[in-house]
C-alpha cells in the first residue's frame, strides 16, 4: 500500500509512520507495523486468504502521533493468480430462463479470477448480435436485451478467460409468445338444452404449455359469455343450459385468445 505524507507536518519533520489494520467483522484495530516505517509505503505480508481488511496510517514526529488517516476501502485478499470461475447463483440454481416476448431479457452471472478475466458471450455457438448489451466487472457479468424476441430463444454460453485458464457455462433461454388460437369447433351432438363440441389444438403453443380452454357461447346477436372450462388435454366439451328455439354460436378460447366460432345453430 502507498499513501501521501501529511500536508502539514506541524513544523517538525515526520520521522516515521504506523500502519493499523481492522477486520470489518471484528471491528478491532491492530497495529501491524513492527519495524519503523520511514517511507510512504508498506507491504502487509501476514494476511489470511479471502479475508477482508481496512487500513489507516498514523504519522509521527517529535511532537507525537497525528490523528489517523481516513480508513481505506475494504480490501479482500486474493491470490496473485487464480483461474477464472463462473457462478450461476444469480439464477437461483437454474440454468434456464423463461421470458415473455417484448419484456427485458437479463442473464446475470457471477465471475471471479485473478487477473480479472475477459468475458465473451455466444448464442448457439456464434457471437451474440449487437442487440445484446454485455457488461462485466471483477465480480459479475450480465447480458441484457431490451425487448426479447422469439429469435432470442437458444443456448447462451459465457466464457471467462485469463492467463490461468478459462471456464464456460451455458444458460438456456426460452422466449414465450402468444399461442395460436384453437381450431374452429365442430358440433357433434345437439339436444334442446345442450351441445357437445370438439376442436383442434393451436398449431403454435407460444413456446409454453397450453394451460386449458374456455368454451364461450353467444345467443343470437348478443355478447360472448363463458359456458365452461376444460383442461388442456381435453379438446372437447359440453355446453348446458341452452334455451330451446334460440340460435347459438360457440368458440374455444385459450390464453392467446378466441378461435373462430361455429356457424349459428
Amino acid at each position: 500500500m502507498k499513501w501521501e505524507p501529511p500536508e502539514n507536518d506541524g513544523g517538525n519533520q515526520i520521522k516515521l509512520y504506523n500502519v493499523e489494520r481492522k477486520e470489518p467483522k471484528t471491528n478491532r484495530l491492530v497495529k501491524i507495523s513492527k519495524e519503523p516505517i520511514t517511507t510512504c509505503e508498506y507491504d502487509d505480508n501476514k494476511v489470511g486468504k479471502e479475508k477482508e481488511y481496512e487500513y489507516r496510517v498514523v504519522a509521527i514526529n517529535d511532537a507525537g502521533p497525528s490523528e489517523p488517516s481516513v480508513a481505506s476501502k475494504v480490501i479482500q485478499v486474493k491470490p496473485e493468480k487464480e483461474a477464472p470461475k463462473v457462478s450461476l447463483d444469480g439464477l437461483f440454481g437454474a440454468n434456464e430462463i423463461h421470458v415473455k416476448a417484448g419484456e427485458p431479457l437479463d442473464i446475470p452471472v457471477g465471475v471471479s479470477g485473478t487477473p480479472t478475466p475477459t468475458v465473451s458471450w455466444e448464442k448457439n455457438g456464434r457471437p451474440v448480435d449487437n442487440r445484446a448489451k454485455c457488461t462485466s466487472s471483477e465480480e459479475d457479468a450480465k447480458l441484457h436485451v431490451d425487448k426479447a424476441e422469439q429469435g432470442d430463444t437458444g443456448k447462451y454460453t459465457i466464457t471467462v478467460t485469463n492467463e490461468s485458464g478459462s471456464m464456460s457455462a451455458d444458460v438456456n433461454v426460452n422466449v414465450l409468445f402468444a399461442a395460436g388460437a384453437p381450431g374452429t369447433p365442430n358440433l357433434h351432438k345437439i339436444t334442446p338444452n345442450s351441445a357437445e363440441l370438439s376442436w383442434t389444438k393451436p398449431t403454435k403453443d407460444g413456446g409454453g404449455k397450453i394451460l386449458g380452454y374456455v368454451i364461450e357461447k353467444k345467443k343470437g346477436h348478443g355478447d360472448w359469455e363463458t359456458a365452461s372450462e376444460v383442461p388442456a388435454n381435453a379438446l372437447h366439451g359440453k355446453v348446458n343450459d341452452l334455451v330451446e328455439g334460440e340460435q347459438y354460436q360457440f368458440r374455444a378460447v385459450n390464453k392467446a385468445g378466441p378461435g373462430k366460432p361455429t356457424n349459428h345453430c
